[in-house]
C-alpha cells in the first residue's frame, strides 16, 4: 500500500490557503465553511498530481476556487468503483 507523507510545503500551502479563506469570508456574502482535512486531501493531491473523486461538489469546487486541483465529482462512488 502507498503512503502519501504531508510534507512541509502542503502545510505551507495550507497556511496561505486558511489566511485567504480568512480574508474571503470577511469580504463574501456567499461564504463556503470547509472541513480543513478537505483541503489538506485537496493540497496532497494537487502536491502529487492526482486527482480528488468525491460526492462532495460544495466544498471541494469551493476549495478549487481558491486553489487549482484535479477534481472529479461522481454521483455515486458505489457505482465508480464496480467499473
Amino acid at each position: 500500500m502507498n503512503k502519501l507523507l504531508l510534507d512541509t510545503n502542503i502545510y505551507i500551502d495550507y497556511y496561505k490557503f486558511d489566511k485567504f479563506a480568512a480574508y474571503f469570508e470577511k469580504t463574501s456574502e456567499n461564504t463556503v465553511y470547509v472541513s480543513a482535512n478537505d483541503v489538506l486531501i485537496a493540497l496532497s493531491a494537487r502536491r502529487i498530481g492526482a486527482t480528488v473523486i468525491t460526492q462532495n461538489r460544495k466544498d471541494f469546487e469551493a476549495i478549487q476556487s481558491v486553489k487549482d486541483f484535479k477534481l472529479k465529482i461522481v454521483s455515486q462512488l458505489s457505482a465508480l468503483m464496480r467499473s
